[in-house]
């Protein structure tokens, strides 16, 4: 399963949703709609000084000194 974003063209509703599979039908939580389509969400590239996870602030855990 892949978390998408979407927007609801008809109450502008921008909503996350699992989907199985492309062909899947989506629709709105807010409205009911099934006239939603889906955006590009950012994402975080990784870079190749950043793959050994060795650098302060590198990877999925906070920066913030908790653990």
């Amino acid at each position: 399963m892949i978390l998408y974003e979407f927007i609801c063209r008809k109450c502008n509703n921008i909503f996350e949703e699992l989907v199985k599979s492309e062909s899947e039908d989506i629709a709105c939580p807010q409205c009911g709609s099934h006239e939603v389509e889906r955006v590009l969400s950012a994402v975080k590239g990784r870079s190749d000084a950043s793959a050994g996870g060795s650098r302060a602030g590198s990877g999925c855990a906070p920066s913030s000194g908790f653990s």
